[in-house]
């Protein structure tokens, strides 16, 4: 529910509403995103510090669940608001405020005691205005104008008034009382209060809610009687019923408190004042007679006579007067319906009090209606028919119980209506008005069979030669009054439709169809049975017209069906009837397909009765029908029958027979096909019937086995059986699966094909027995495991071409086999495992072992053509072909095997495992896993979680429940969208779509066991285990490796992964720990742990890894065994298998976890040493992985494996942490070794581990508690740690050092694979061929750099480091790297430079060889700023600083060579801008690590106490250059670079860079930061930080305009940039008093200005966002100015008009601040070039003058018509245009023009008359543009008396008027008429129908010249060539959200400002100061511009299901710009 909210606040707030104001309306509307926006609309804010917000209407509040007044109405005399006493002179605004929040919420509350806030606010407003200051105080008339009509509205017209006790009731009238007071005071002053006389009119009304809640109070008859001088003086009393003898009259006290309220009311002198108000009335219109005399008409029958009369009567007088003396010129306006109300007040009052005139006041009214009716204007006319519908209502009202009794007489109405000819004057024009219409329709059916014929014949013609919408609405009044006709009256109308039928097009029939069928839906009551029946026969015979279309027939059935069953007068027969006559239809084998149709619309209505429901002899109906008619054989032949018509017709055509293939050339051939199908379904589900097997045989014939069938046909047919398996018997099931589906050809199944085979399947063997059905469960269990059909489910998996179906049959092949198993047999699960792994092994094996002559006869004709497809190349010749069908079927073998593995060993719990998996063993990728935790109050540490990419889940649980401190069970994990539930725990984290940086939601819940298999006793039964124990399983998976097929290696690696590591490969590799950790344990202590001997000096002397003093070669002879299954050479190995060897030693020497039955011994890590270990990996890196790559090309993932696996090894023992050098005792050696074994055993363990350089290799991250095995064991012990590298041989080390350096420059490239390509110059450096020393290292040949291959040119030279000087000339060249997209080759970059590092840590001695090695520059700089993968040069950062930090004995400090390195490469960094070429800027993005590096190395050479004078004489130097650079850094100041993102990004980059390094170089305690401050303080503010600040200063806080836009822009303009500039201010500022006294001076003076006028404004926000990257600039909303915002964002952003309107010189001289003109130019020079998010047009506000005849400025907060101001704004800058005598603005640019013609008939004359226009008005009526504009140029017929006069021939002719298009403009702007005025309600209202527009229209088909023959009839738009077309875009269109009284509009615009520009061409939406892109489509534009209706998700308590809603937002002006136009020619006036 929270989300739904939340979704429900976004979307209101996308459309302009204020958060809180949000908030609130959801809270009120229950959540109901459509009431909140009624309520959000419909709100009322004259004020700015306004917060009321209007409640839901009077209906919904009854549907409140209201509670008593006596709970919600409460006393405030404890609550904390300020006494305001009576005597203050101000209003109590806090009273206010309180009263406010509880009156307008959901659960309202109104105080009603003297004391509390409502009297007291009456009470200060009656004083205040007693005092003439109300008017001068807001909350005064705040609390007058909206508080006071709503709390008496709920007072008294709420329904809950009935529930109130009695005091509550009292202080009602309380209230009432003081209201009277304030009342008569508010007289006083005009103008007249309406919404106060309103209230009045409430409390005198005796039917308000709480007047007849206290109907029998007694009334004080004393009192009054006293006050008045005796009782008949009195104002009101009781109604006199019962007479006395002596004549007097007895009264009934009834509204005793009502009476005296009337009484109050005119002892104040209020009837006299509101007498005396009309003379302060300057016009007094009907409007003002209506309010004073309506609250008398109300209770008029309790006034006295004598008395009232002479008080009421002057007013009554002269609205008599004013009801005279109206004209036909007042009859025009609008507001003239308050006459009706008039009318109605002065015969509620005259009833009352002067009855002989009662017959005056009807006559007055018929008469003033007949003066409204005759008057042509429309407002008149429709005022008139407004009060004949009134009277119309009020006759038809006369007889209800209570009615007050003001109608008119009905015989003197019908009389008065024939007499003046009312419905003959009404019927002329306007009937295209659907308000209009509905008056008219009132009066007919008023009529009924009065109606003569020739005002019927009038009425009907009406429609001939009309609009689409005149039609309709001609006919909505006929068939509502029809009902209501005599026969004669019918046969005449049906006369009517059969012309107009015979007469008519398909629109013109289908308008008639809806007549009829709205007749019928009419005709509802029991005594029209026989005009019901008349409509269905006339319905039924029209759909049986022949050469009807589709579409026509459709529509008649369709009305023929909603007239049976809405009519009551329909009984069952007649629906079994035309039942029957379907029947006889589809026996003819004519109208078939409407035939069926309509029959099973029938049906199922019989069906849903209740008769049909409760009685069996109507339940036996369908069967009966079937038994009488074979209706069930009928139904099958005939879809025989159909079909082969549908083949003929296809063949006919010369077409394939598809499902849209048009049979009859009205339906489609799918449309035959369903219609059978579907009442099929519905008979045998509904008639309890079942398909025998004849029957099911002919249908699956007809369509599935036929071979002329579709596709479309096999897939109809199989969902058929599929969905209606239950009703077919067991034979038919049986032989339908034996006989047919067994046979079907498995090559091309479709997977429509194999779900049926699959549901027969399992209904066949349901029936035998073999599977359970269970309940709930529609698969069921299965019991027997010789299924019917397996075999046939083998062949499907190994044969079929189709791979959905396979991996379908595949899953099914699973189930089958054991998750589906019952339970009975899983107890043996064993063999069940055995039996089917088995199966797959012995079909492998066979598979295998056959010869290719064999396999010729053995393969099917499926693996044939999928070989064919696969390999065209291949297919040709006999043995390549027959080898790659047996590659086939392999690899969906293997796939099964898989499959079965994976899904049986998930659906089992986690349990430890005796064998783990292989996949489970051993380290892969490292990933980063980020918590987030829900429903906890602890903190958690926000460090990463480390785990890796083959962990199971369940490791990743148990991490997890550590860091939450719960059991595992407990830990409930959401990943990617999903959760990972227990069934997940199997799957590794890589399997589910983990990634590097990954985050999981977590949260804690109680354990509940989750439905899985049961625990097996023994795991070794797991399906994995068992295939492990297979005979020569592990040797036939290898073999597979060697074929060249990738799928086929891809599946055995996932099997291997799955089964334990290879046992046989394993113990090879475990044979070398024989005897040999007491032999290495001696041998170290005699040599290699001597105190004599050290190990960090040079070791270049030593001929290989010593142990007991000799090399490893000469004293121990290597495990041969070992090292073969690390050499491609050896017998069956290739690389795939290499990669599988390393994982399994590596699983060894770094096991995940620990078997139980095998404790690993750590002295094989000795072992591993003795046998020459460390050399086998070394040589696997250096020769095997690249000679094997020479040789054969393998997939880039097995190689990126080997090397992934082969560092993480290499790392492992190379890389250990450095401990003491010696040894205590052998004991304490050994139990130090073997707790540090265990501890990398473990993986709860490894925490404790301590890590020392080698941690650096891992991720660095700090670590913490969450850092659950983090990474591989690292061995603890230093016995061996410190001899893997320092005792290597110089050679061995070289060629170490130079293979790691190469591996990581070419992954770092994304170029791994291709490191063999310079094999030559690697051999070069072969072990025995040099020594690495200081001497010889200079020697070696230069490396291959990745970057560099093809590259013409460097950006150094193959010189060392040492060498480089600033001579070399900087060249740019593309870099041919590319980007790692792969994480596994970036993991390889960084493993293989961290262990490149770590391997230098330990031999400090020759860092100074290392970076004398040819081309290590530029291996720094490529690795650090050219590798395209930012992970890389991150790391890079951080190994190169490792490195700088060691100590070395050498002549050079490594920081000092990286320096060097980093001071003397020529990179592009030191030009004064970044106008480059692409090359250069590709290094200048990656600048950021270069710097970084290079700060922290020169911060650890100042924090050196040892540095050297030069060194610090560098520093300053490189100071002192930075600071010229600084100096001489400028950007560009052109407009394109302004509006540049990707330009200035680079600049803000290298900014970055430059400014970290000034900072820490000014650390140095040698640099003088006054001076530097001196030098470059004042630039740095003025223009790197603040130059808009200090431009205006230097202006004196004046508008400044001579300055281009680029010149506010600082030049540090992103966050990181300012950032380093603020860091680098604070850094001059340390120890530097003047520094920092000039930076505070520089910034108050820059950006504190004293503004008095932004005291008062209460919560004052600047402005501070600037303008976003696509360069469009907002416009504030000031409340309700939406509608300007969005109208100037359309006239800005199209090119003519901003050229236009800002090179425009013209001003007014007295005034210019005042044009309109100079005001919009100053709003589009801001949205061209503010460098803010949005423009506040104050000035423009002040200056529009639109409403109100221009005499006042706008209402800021009053929504006005978008299309109006559009119209007034562009009108009046044309209008001061042509008044200084220059051309026109906009109508320039939207000037079309009209041709007005009349083409007369019988003479060739023809009228044309030109009219221009400024934009298209169109009704949405027509729910189509096109439409709409067909209608728009149709014209009429003028006959008859409305013939045209022909000038020429000086007689009358019919003719044909029409408006077409004579020429368009290029920018074609379209209003949408959704506005209208109601003339009922008197209010606007808005038309939220559908209506669509496209985004490219044709225009030249409603243009005059494509006009044919004068009929109107255009040319179809795709038959014309290309130059007879006139294309128009939709470029802009204007939305408006919400209701007509209120709502908000903004706008989607195309952006055309610039062809050049990034955002040409893509859409905006302009939503006030919010513009953000928007991807505009066909969807997209119809669901946010079309309006009408979407169905939307409603939730009733958990429950969803659709609700229609409409559409509140929707288009209402358009903008279409001919595609011609060049658009983008003059777009440089704006950036973009």
């Amino acid at each position: 529910m929270d989300s739904t909210v939340e979704e429900n606040v976004n979307t209101l707030l996308t459309m302009g509403f204020m958060e809180e104001k949000v908030r609130k309306a959801l809270k009120q509307a229950n959540n109901d995103l459509n009431d909140a926006i009624s309520y959000l609309t419909c709100e009322t804010t004259d004020s700015m510090n306004e917060i009321a917000m209007e409640q839901p209407p009077l209906q919904r509040m009854k549907n409140l669940d209201i509670p008593a007044y006596d709970e919600v109405v409460k006393d405030t005399e404890n609550g904390n608001i300020s006494d305001c006493g009576e005597d203050d002179e101000t209003f109590p605004m806090q009273h206010l405020f309180d009263l406010e929040h509880r009156v307008y919420c959901e659960s309202w509350s109104i105080p009603f005691k003297n004391d509390e806030s409502f009297a007291r606010c009456m009470i200060s407003s009656t004083k205040l205005m007693k005092a003439g200051t109300h008017k001068e105080d807001d909350n005064c008339i705040r609390f007058m104008d909206h508080c006071l009509p709503e709390c008496f509205n709920k007072l008294l017209g709420s329904q809950a008034v009935h529930r109130w006790f009695g005091d509550v009731q009292e202080g009602i009238y309380e209230m009432t009382n003081l209201f009277m007071q304030l009342l008569v005071e508010r007289l006083n002053h005009p103008p007249l209060p309406y919404n106060h006389l309103n209230i009045l009119s409430m409390v005198f009304n005796p039917n308000v809610h709480w007047n007849v809640k206290n109907k029998h109070r007694g009334w004080a008859s004393g009192m009054w009687t006293n006050k008045f001088g005796g009782e008949e003086n009195l104002f009101a009393r009781p109604i006199p019923s019962i007479p006395y003898d002596n004549g007097d009259y007895q009264f009934h006290s009834d509204y005793g408190w009502m009476l005296n309220l009337i009484n109050k009311f005119c002892e104040l002198d209020g009837i006299s004042k509101l007498a005396a108000t009309l003379d302060l009335i300057p016009d007094v219109t009907a409007t003002h007679y209506a309010a004073l005399l309506q609250p008398f008409a109300l209770c008029g029958e309790y006034l006295n006579p004598p008395v009232v009369n002479r008080l009421l009567s002057p007013i009554i007088e002269r609205s008599v007067e004013y009801i005279h003396q109206l004209t036909d010129e007042d009859f025009r306006v609008k507001s003239l319906g308050a006459v009706s109300d008039l009318l109605s007040a002065m015969k509620g009052i005259t009833r009352s009090l002067w009855t002989k005139d009662l017959t005056n006041v009807d006559e007055l009214r018929l008469e003033t209606t007949l003066r409204m009716i005759k008057c042509p204007h429309f407002n008149a006319k429709m005022n008139a028919l407004k009060e004949i519908s009134k009277l119309i209502e009020e006759i038809n009202n006369s007889n209800v119980i209570g009615y007050n009794g003001t109608h008119v007489e009905e015989e003197k109405f019908h009389e008065w209506l024939s007499k003046n000819n009312i419905l003959s004057i009404s019927l002329d024009g306007h009937i295209d008005q659907s308000q209009y219409s509905d008056k008219i329709r009132v009066l007919v059916e008023f009529i009924g069979d009065k109606l003569c014929m020739d005002e019927l014949a009038q009425l009907w013609m009406l429609q001939e030669d009309a609009s689409l919408s005149v039609a309709e609405n001609i006919q909505i009044i006929v068939a509502s009054a029809a009902p209501e006709f005599n026969e004669k009256q019918l046969d005449v109308l049906y006369q009517l439709v059969h012309k107009s039928w015979f007469g008519g097009d398909e629109r013109a029939r289908l308008q008639l169809i809806s007549f009829i069928g709205l007749i019928g839906k009419k005709s509802r009551s029991a005594c029209q049975a026989d005009k019901v029946r008349k409509v269905l026969t006339l319905l039924w015979d029209l759909a049986h017209l022949p050469k009807l279309s589709h579409n026509v027939v459709e529509s008649a059935l369709h009305e023929h069906h909603n007239i049976l069953m809405d009519a009551y007068a329909v009984k069952d027969s007649l629906h079994k009837d035309f039942v029957v006559r379907c029947i006889e239809d589809i026996k003819k084998e004519s109208w078939i397909v409407p035939a069926f149709r309509q029959m099973y619309e029938l049906l199922r209505t019989i069906v849903k009765t209740q008769a049909f429901r409760q009685h069996k002899s109507e339940r036996a109906y369908l069967s009966e029908l079937n038994r009488s008619h074979e209706l069930i054989k009928l139904v099958v032949s005939s879809l025989s029958k159909c079909h082969q018509i549908s083949v003929d017709s296809a063949r006919k055509q010369n077409v394939p027979l598809i499902p849209d293939t048009l049979v009859d050339g009205r339906y489609k051939h799918s449309e035959y096909m369903r219609a059978h199908l579907v009442f099929l379904k519905f008979l045998l589900k509904e008639g309890d019937l079942y398909l025998s097997w004849s029957r099911a045989r002919d249908l699956w014939d007809s369509l599935a086995g036929n071979k002329h069938a579709c596709d479309g046909d096999v897939r109809a047919c199989c969902e058929w059986f599929v969905a209606n398996l239950s009703d077919l018997d067991c034979d038919s099931g049986k032989n339908m699966f034996k006989e047919r589906l067994l046979k079907i050809d498995v090559v091309s199944m479709a997977p429509e094909m194999f779900e049926c085979i699959q549901a027969f399947m399992d209904l066949v063997n349901m029936n035998e027995d073999k599977i359970k059905k269970v309940p709930n469960d529609h698969k069921g269990t299965v019991e027997k495991l010789d299924l019917i059909g397996l075999d046939h489910l083998w062949k499907i998996c190994l044969e079929c071409l189709n791979q959905p179906v396979v991996d379908l049959a595949m899953t099914s092949l699973v189930r089958y086999s054991y998750l589906d198993v019952g339970k009975k047999l899983k107890q043996d699960a064993q063999s069940l495992h055995g039996q089917f792994l088995t199966e797959c092994y012995q079909r492998l094996e066979t598979l295998n072992n056959v010869e290719d002559s064999t396999v010729v006869d053995t393969v099917t004709t499926a693996t044939k053509t999928l070989v064919g497809s696969m390999l065209p190349d291949i297919n040709t010749t006999p043995v390549g072909s027959h080898k790659s069908q047996k590659m086939t079927t392999t690899e969906r073998l293997l796939s099964i095997v898989n499959l079965y593995i994976t899904r049986v060993e998930a659906s089992y719990p986690f349990e430890p495992r005796s064998s783990i998996p292989h996949g489970e063993s051993f380290y892969v990728k490292p990933l980063s896993i980020f918590i987030k935790t829900e429903g906890r109050s602890m903190e958690i540490d926000p460090g990463p979680l480390i785990s890796y990419s083959n962990y199971p889940v369940r490791y990743l649980r148990v991490q997890v429940s550590q860091v939450l401190e719960c059991t595992p069970d407990s830990v409930q994990m959401y990943a990617n969208g999903k959760c990972l539930s227990a069934s997940h725990d199997r799957y590794s984290l890589e399997s589910i779509g983990f990634t590097e940086l990954q985050e999981i939601q977590v949260k804690t819940v109680l354990p509940h066991s989750t439905p899985m298999e049961p625990s097996l006793n023994k795991n070794d039964k797991l399906p994995s285990l068992l295939l492990a124990k297979l005979a020569k399983i592990y040797e036939t998976l290898f073999s597979l490796s060697d074929y060249d097929y990738s799928q086929i290696n891809e599946r055995v690696r996932k099997i291997l992964l799955l089964l334990p590591s290879d046992p046989r490969i394993r113990q090879k590799i475990e044979s070398i720990n024989t005897d040999s950790y007491s032999s290495l344990k001696s041998g170290l202590n005699d040599s290699v742990f001597s105190k004599d001997e050290s190990f960090v000096g040079d070791s270049s002397g030593v001929e290989g890894m010593a142990i007991d003093g000799a090399t490893i070669s000469n004293r121990h002879r290597p495990n041969r065994s070992f090292e073969s299954l690390f050499q491609l050479r050896s017998p069956g190995m290739n690389l795939f298998r290499l990669r599988y060897n390393l994982e399994v030693l590596s699983s060894i020497l770094m096991p995940v976890t620990c078997p139980e039955t095998q404790i690993q011994d750590s002295s094989f890590v000795h072992a591993f040493l003795r046998n020459n270990g460390l050399q086998t990996i070394l040589n696997v890196l250096q020769r095997e992985i690249l000679q094997e790559s020479n040789e054969k090309i393998y997939d880039p993932e097995t190689r990126q494996g080997c090397f992934a696996t082969a560092l993480e090894i290499a790392k492992y023992v190379l890389c250990c942490p450095t401990v003491s050098d010696s040894v205590n005792s052998d004991e304490d050696s050994m139990k130090q070794f073997s707790a540090s074994s265990d501890a990398a055993h473990s993986p709860m363990k490894r925490d404790a581990m301590i890590v020392g350089p080698a941690e650096a290799s891992v991720t660095p991250i700090k670590r913490n508690r969450r850092s659950v095995s983090r990474s591989p064991a690292i061995l603890s012990s230093p016995l061996v740690a410190r001899t893997s590298v320092q005792l290597m041989s110089a050679d061995d080390y070289t060629v170490l050092i130079r293979n790691l350096t190469q591996i990581t420059w070419f992954a770092s490239t994304g170029r791994l694979d291709q490191l063999n390509s310079d094999a030559t110059a690697l051999e070069m450096t072969g072990f025995s061929k040099r020594k690495w020393s200081r001497e010889s290292g200079s020697s070696l040949p230069p490396q291959v750099s990745p970057f560099r291959q093809t590259s013409g040119g460097s950006i150094s030279s193959s010189t060392s480091a040492t060498d480089i000087s600033h001579q070399h000339r900087f060249y740019h060249h593309n870099s041919l790297h590319r980007d790692i997209k792969d994480n596994t080759e970036s993991h390889v970059a960084r493993q293989a430079l961290r262990i490149l590092v770590s391997c230098l840590q330990n031999r400090s001695s020759h860092l100074d060889s290392f970076f004398d090695m040819p081309n290590i520059s530029d291996f720094v700089i490529d690795v650090l700023i050219r590798s395209p993968d930012l992970a890389i040069r991150t790391n890079a950062v951080e190994q190169f600083y490792q490195m700088s930090k060691i100590e070395s004995s050498g002549k050079k400090h490594p920081r000092a060579h990286l320096l060097q390195i980093l001071t003397k490469c020529p990179l592009p960094y030191w030009r004064t801008n970044t106008s480059l070429r692409a090359g250069a800027q590709a290094l200048v993005n990656n600048c950021l690590e270069y710097f970084s590096l290079r700060c922290q190395l020169l911060k650890d050479t100042m924090a050196d106490d040892n540095v050297s004078k030069s060194c610090l004489d560098e520093t300053s130097n490189a100071l002192s250059s930075e600071i010229d650079w600084l100096t001489d850094w400028e950007t560009p100041t052109s407009l394109e670079y302004f509006n540049t993102t990707s330009a200035r990004h680079l600049d803000n980059v290298l900014l970055t860079g430059h400014l970290r390094l000034i900072t820490v170089l000014l650390a140095s305690p040698r640099n003088n930061k006054k001076e530097i401050g001196t030098r470059i303080l004042g630039r740095l503010l003025h223009h790197f930080l603040f130059p808009g600040a200090r431009l205006i200063v230097d202006h004196g806080g004046n508008q400044i305009s001579d300055q281009s836009p680029a010149a506010f822009m600082p030049k540090c303009n992103n966050d990181d940039s300012r950032n380093a500039g603020f860091e680098l201010v604070v850094e001059l500022c340390k120890n530097c008093t003047e520094n920092l006294q000039f930076v505070s001076v520089q910034l108050i003076t820059m950006h504190h200005f004293h503004d008095p006028s932004k005291i008062k404004e209460f919560g004052f926000t600047p402005l501070t966002t600037a303008r976003p990257d696509h360069g469009l600039v907002g416009l504030r909303n000031a409340g309700a100015t939406c509608y300007m915002n969005s109208v100037i964002q359309q006239l800005f952003m199209m090119n003519q008009i901003r050229l236009r309107v800002l090179s425009n010189d013209l001003v007014d001289i007295d005034e210019p601040e005042k044009g309109v003109l100079y005001q919009l130019q100053k709003v589009f020079a801001h949205l061209c070039h503010s460098r803010m998010q949005y423009h506040i047009p104050t000035s423009f506000w002040k200056t529009f003058r639109c409403w109100n005849n221009g005499q006042t400025e706008i209402n800021l907060r009053e929504q006005q018509d978008a299309f109006e101001f559009y119209t007034h704004l562009t009108d009046q800058i044309d209008e001061f245009a042509k008044k200084k005598g220059r051309e026109t603005i906009f109508k320039s640019v939207f000037k079309g023009v009209f041709s007005d013609q009349k083409i007369c008939e019988g003479c060739p004359h023809k009228y044309d008359r030109e009219e221009l226009f400024y934009a298209l008005n169109l009704p949405v009526k027509c729910r189509s543009l096109h439409e709409s504009l067909k209608q728009f140029v149709a014209g009429e017929k003028l006959e008859g008396d409305n013939a045209y006069f022909c000038e020429r021939c000086s007689e009358k002719r019919t003719a044909l008027k029409r408006t077409c298009i004579k020429s368009l403009p290029d920018v074609l702007p379209i209003q949408l008429k959704r506005f209208v005025y109601d003339w009922e309600a008197g209010r606007s209202v808005k038309f939220d129908q559908y209506f669509s527009f496209p985004l490219e229209i044709d225009m030249k088909q409603y243009m005059v010249e494509a006009t044919e023959n004068g009929t109107g009839v255009r040319k179809e738009a795709d038959t014309r060539k290309e130059d007879d077309r006139d294309i128009f875009e939709l470029v802009g269109t204007v939305v408006h959200s919400g209701q007509a009284t209120a709502g908000h509009y903004y706008s989607f615009i195309k952006d055309r400002r610039n062809a050049a520009s990034p955002t040409y061409g893509k859409w905006f939406k302009f939503n006030d100061t919010q513009i953000e892109e928007f991807y505009m489509n066909e969807r997209a534009l119809e669901e946010e511009c079309f309006g009408g209706s979407f169905v939307g998700k409603v939730y009733d308590k958990g429950t969803a299901y659709d609700d229609e809603r409409i559409r509140y937002w929707s288009a209402y002006i358009l903008f279409y710009q001919r595609k011609k136009t060049d658009a983008g020619q003059i777009g440089q006036l704006c950036p973009s």
